[in-house]
This record gives C-alpha cells, structure tokens and sequence, in this order.
C-alpha cells in the first residue's frame, strides 16, 4: 500500500515507494541468500556491498534461483562466499537516487537491455543506505501517476470549458444590459415629460383655466411621450424574452421541442449587442416549420460561439462584413444541416486542421483560450450527436457544417433531463 501525504495523490519520488532492505557483504556465503529467498517470498533481491560499503552487485531472486538450479551449482557454491559467484553471472545493477522522480527511474529502468527488464533496482537513500525495489512496482506507481495527472488535467478541462461557457453568458448578460440601457433611458425621459405635461395641465383644470387648445396639446403631447414609452419597452421587453429563454437553455441543459427560426432567431437577437458597433451583419435563413426535439442550450452555445468566433477572427476592426446561419433538410430526411458561414480572411491550410483542438488559438495574447470550437465540437458530437466540419478559403471566408439528428437520439453521453 501507498502511502501520502493527500491520501488523493499517487506518490511521485521513488524513495517514497514500498521497498525491501537486504544488504550483506561480498563474505557471506551463497547458502545464506538462498535461505533468504526461500523464507522470503516476496523479497525481489539481496545488495551486495562492497568493502567500501557501496554496493557492488544485485542479485535479483529469478537470477539467483536460475543460477542455482544448473547442474552442479549448489554443490560448488553454497559453502563458498557470494564474491566467488558475482564474478561473471551477475551485472552491475541499476541504482537511483531515493530522490529521483518515478518518471525518470521508470525511463532508465525501460532503457536497459531486454534480459534486464525483470531485474529488480536499487535505491540508494542518504548516509549510504540502499534498499530494493521491484521493477514492477515501480511500473505501477508511474502508472498510477500517469493515470492521476490525466485525471488532473482533465479536470483542468472541465473546469476551463465551464468557465468558457459561463463567460460567454457573462458576455451575452453584459451586452443585453448594455442594449437595455437605450430603451429604458429613452422611456424614462419620456415619461418624465409625460409625467410633467400632466402636472402642467392639472394646474390648468384647477384653475379652470383650461382651453381647447391646452386640451389638444396635451392630447397630442400625451399619445407622443405614451408612443416613445411604449415601442421601447416593447424593444426591452423582446431583449429581455430572448436572452432569458437562451440563458435558460444555456444554464438548465434541459430538453425540449422548439422550432428552429424562432429559437434562431432568439440566440441572434440576443447577440445583437456584440455587433451593434460593428460593419459585420448577423442573419439566418431558417425555413418555417423545422421543428427540433433536442438541446436547445447546446444549439445556442454552438451558435453563439460560431457566430462570435466569425465576428473576433474573420474581421480586423471596422472591416465590413457578413455572417449567414441557415438550415436546409431535405424531404424525409431525419437530419438537418446547419450552416454558420462568413465572407472574412478564411483559415490559412496549415492551421485549418487543428481548429477544433483544445486550447489552440492563434490569439493568446489578445485573451484567446482556444476553448470556443472546441466547446462547440464537443456539444454536436457528445450532446447533439451529430457532426461538424469546416471548410475555408483565405480571403473568401469560412464555412462551418454541422449536420445533426432533427430528434436527439438517447444515449448516455447526452445529457437526459427535463425530457419534454
């Protein structure tokens, strides 16, 4: 057994491994190693130490007993000392420092001759202690810790690609409340105006002094201020019902039917705000009546960062341009193709392939993390069960396919909750 310091953490110095302390100098004799292996079992090997003290020789249990079991060789041997028989059937053994790492103990350990592989190593520790540890248990502790650090790592992941995904709804949330800003402004003043126009007449019917043309004014002051007050809050309150039903999505993984150009339309509207500022056009071509029995978080993040993507790589700043969302889905046909497609710089060939691998971005010094296609390949591929391709000519733009089952099929990779 193990033992740590965080029970959850695989050792990582080959000192701290289990081993076995056996040492005897070259004027032992051969029957006392051979009592040794037998009433030891487990005991992988015994160390030789020189007259200096230092270690001379391993003599690994399946060497010995080979060795011992040719004719003859008890009988010449067992009386006489070990030095007489290390002279030639033994070689120089592996020894490491107790502080060397597994990794590194393990790689010179693979890196002897093959009829060495099974031979057992020395671990030299401080003030000239050695102890034996077995070749195989050393192979396990570099797995184990192979096997932790994946683990580690892909926690890493998770975490990163949650945190992506979070900040992509925090960019979303940011937007909208900037766009929010304009409607509620120009309906506050409004009805402020309002608000004033009708203390003014009030004042008027108490003295009585109000007249046709007061009243009209303030008729036709009133439908103006209440016109102003109500086309903006309509646009706020369309801003509000688009981005809750896609952060809900986004947050809830839930499964529901929808129907594609309304749910489109709504992950568009709600990235309205990134490209206000902007010369990039955001449009979908979604024909009526496609209705899809799935994820619509997942469809929203896919779009989302697609979309988003187009907007940061395929344009410099100012650079007018066009990004176009469609679906087609032929006459019986269970699957939909979903296009994402712009008219920017393309992907140059050479990097074009790893587009979808983790953490590659060539802007990592403006912010990039490299996560956004690749949260995108994960949810057509894992959520969606579908695929996703892409294409791309430089200077001509950049085409993302994605072609996914119109009904989600059921499976353990996908998520389950809130079937509708």
């Amino acid at each position: 057994m193990e033992h740590t310091d965080d029970l959850s953490r695989p050792l990582a110095q080959v000192g701290s491994l289990p081993a076995f302390e056996s040492a005897m100098p070259l004027s032992t004799p051969c029957r006392e190693v051979y009592e040794i292996f037998s009433t030891n079992p487990g005991i992988p090997g015994v160390i030789v130490l020189g007259a200096d003290r230092c270690i001379h020789r391993l003599i690994s249990r399946h060497r010995f007993m080979e060795v011992f079991s040719q004719p003859y060789r008890a009988e010449v041997y067992f009386g006489r000392p070990l030095e007489m028989l290390l002279h030639d059937q033994f070689a120089p053994p592996l020894c490491v420092e107790a502080s060397a790492s597994i990794n590194d103990a393990a790689q010179a350990a693979l890196a002897r001759e093959r009829d060495l592989f099974h031979e057992p190593i020395a671990v030299r520790h401080d003030h000239g202690v050695y102890q034996i540890l077995d070749t195989q248990s050393l192979l396990h502790a570099l797995a184990n810790l192979h096997a932790f650090q994946f683990s580690e790592l892909q926690a890493a992941k998770d975490s990163l690609v949650q945190a992506e995904k979070l900040a992509s709804l925090g960019g979303l949330v940011a937007g909208v409340a900037h766009e929010i800003n304009t409607p509620i402004g120009v309906s506050l003043s409004a009805a402020s105006y309002l608000s004033e126009q009708i203390e003014t007449f009030s004042k008027l019917v108490d003295s009585q002094q109000v007249r046709k043309a007061d009243l009209a004014t303030m008729i036709s002051n009133s439908r103006e201020a209440s016109n102003i007050i109500l086309k903006n809050m309509e646009r706020a309150a369309a801003l509000v019902r688009s981005f809750k039903q896609v952060a809900a999505d986004q947050t809830s993984e839930n499964r529901r039917t929808f129907d594609l150009r309304q749910t489109i339309g709504e992950i568009l509207f709600s990235l309205s705000p990134s490209f206000k500022h902007t010369s990039v056009d955001l449009t979908s071509e979604i024909p009526d009546g496609i209705e899809m029995d799935c994820f619509p978080g997942a469809l929203a993040q896919i779009v989302s960062n697609l979309a988003l993507n187009s907007l940061t790589h395929a344009f410099d700043e100012s650079q007018p341009g066009k990004i176009l969302v469609t679906a087609t889905v032929k006459p019986g046909a269970s699957n939909l193709k979903l296009t994402i497609e712009d008219n920017g710089k393309g992907i140059p060939p050479e990097i074009l392939g790893r587009v979808f691998d983790p953490f590659f971005t060539t802007r990592r010094n403006q912010g990039g993390t490299g996560l956004g296609l690749h949260i995108v390949h994960n949810l057509v591929h894992s959520t969606l069960g579908g695929t996703i391709s892409v294409s791309s000519v430089v200077q001509q733009g950049t085409r993302f396919v994605i072609r996914i089952p119109m009904v989600t099929p059921e499976t353990d990779a996908v998520p389950s909750r809130g079937l509708s």
